[in-house]
């Protein structure tokens, strides 16, 4: 409602209302003086006004297809800024200059079209209807001056503000444009919200004040696409206060399972419990409360580091603040820059490196308490140096929460108390590090490969 009434309110509220109240009273000045003549110019009016609305259809459907290539330009434009550092480096400018260009003209190219197609159709009924109006008003006006039907003075009146009535109805045509070029901007922000487009989340009741983070899958199957399984009969336990590893090729669904636990989708079928309660059947505040998700790069907003941290718990004190980025080993860093807490990380994290980006998320989670902590790829980009300082944090976190790590190196991971390992959809084994090297041939050639 506010994104459409503003606009609407600057439209309908100036020029436009201005006429309308204007040949409103032109129109009930003609109605009163010469009654036939105003029903005759309106009956043409009307039928132009009904051509046209036959017409609008077709016109909105061609506009909604110039709205989306236009977000289209706009998103290649976006992108552009957001790679620039790697469309340098990798000599990709004039390429995506090309495709910008190429999208660009097809935009134009299609706004010309539409454009011409209405006012083509407009201009010939208008004239059609208009030429016509004029003929059959002029033998009107002739027939009542020569037998009396109207004063010359009301003939001479209507004929030099006849057209009064079709700016009142044009108007009318006009204000509907407006408000229908509003409605469909806001149809396409609205989709965002549409529940059938993108689902609405939906949360249970069940608050569970002291989580533990216990995690068990039993028989879990989801698709993305109806014809591609991407976890099929999924069963396995993720125990409190222990690291789980999940390992595989790129495909198997490692990442998936770890959306699955935050409910960013639902499984298609099977149950996921946290604590022996369905994640579907928990409050919003238990489950995401208690999760952290850690993702390869996280997201750094554009502030200090203590707002960034802050962002996790608006009431942390300043002792809070800086025991967390101690756990994550980043306190030292922030130190040595120039405003230390209260420096300026730019657009992203901008300023840090990858490591850095990833212990001050670490930080954030430290902060919101959270009882499971997540881990996807989180030290696949990384230094040796910096990979090892975020496999000294997660040691450090396990024994009071349940670490979950999503890893392609698996060096990384052999320490971790269990590690899944995931083949075409499915967990073929699961045990330590000596267990599977031991027992599970793929995963055995999978750490040889590495270590070669």
């Amino acid at each position: 409602s506010a994104c459409i009434a503003a606009p609407v309110a600057t439209m309908v509220s100036t020029c436009m209302i201005s006429r309308f109240v204007t040949s409103s009273a032109y129109i009930i000045t003609l109605l009163v003086s010469t009654p036939l003549l105003w029903i005759v110019c309106t009956a043409f009016f009307l039928v132009e006004i009904i051509v046209m609305n036959y017409l609008f259809p077709k016109r909105r459907a061609l506009e909604r297809r110039n709205r989306k290539l236009g977000e289209k330009v706009a998103n290649t434009n976006l992108e552009a800024i957001r790679g620039a550092n790697d469309l340098k480096g990798l000599n990709m400018s004039n390429r995506l200059n090309e495709k910008y260009i190429e999208q660009l003209d097809e935009l134009q190219s299609a706004q010309f079209s539409v454009s011409c197609w209405w006012r083509k159709r407009v201009n010939t009924v208008t004239f059609f209807t208009g030429s016509l109006n004029t003929l059959v008003i002029t033998l009107l006006i002739a027939y009542c001056g020569i037998y009396g039907l109207a004063s010359p003075e009301n003939l001479l009146f209507f004929w030099t503000h006849k057209n009064y009535i079709f700016t009142f109805f044009n108007c009318i045509f006009d204000i509907r444009n407006s408000l229908s070029d509003v409605e469909l901007s806001a149809s396409r922000i609205m989709e965002l919200f549409d529940e059938t487009m993108y689902p609405l989340e939906s949360f249970g009741n069940v608050e569970i004040a002291d989580l533990k983070g216990n995690i068990t899958f039993n028989n879990v199957n989801f698709a993305y696409e109806a014809d591609k399984q991407i976890l099929n009969g999924i069963d396995c336990t993720m125990e409190a206060n222990r690291i789980t590893a999940i390992v595989g090729k790129t495909g198997c669904g490692k990442s998936t399972i770890l959306s699955l636990i935050n409910r960013f989708y639902d499984a298609d079928s099977g149950e996921i419990l946290i604590d022996g309660v369905d994640v579907k059947d928990l409050t919003k505040n238990s489950l995401r409360k208690n999760i952290a998700y850690i993702q390869q790069s996280p997201y750094i907003f554009n502030m200090t580091f203590k707002d960034n941290l802050l962002l996790a718990n608006p009431d942390a004190t300043d002792e809070e603040i800086e025991l967390a980025c101690k756990k994550s080993e980043i306190h030292d860093f922030i130190m040595t820059t120039k405003n230390r807490y209260d420096t300026m990380l730019g657009e992203n994290g901008i300023n840090l490196s990858g490591g850095q980006k990833q212990r001050l998320a670490i930080a954030r989670a430290f902060l919101n308490n959270a009882k499971i902590i997540i881990f996807d790829e989180s030290t696949s980009s990384l230094d040796n140096e910096n990979q090892a300082k975020i496999q000294a944090t997660i040691e450090n976190l396990r024994n009071d929460h349940t670490i979950i790590v999503v890893a392609h190196r698996l060096s990384t991971i052999i320490n971790a108390d269990k590690i899944i390992y995931m083949e075409d959809s499915q967990i073929k084994a699961t045990g330590t590090h000596k267990q599977l090297f031991k027992n599970c041939k793929a995963y055995k050639k999978l750490y040889q490969i590495e270590s070669i």
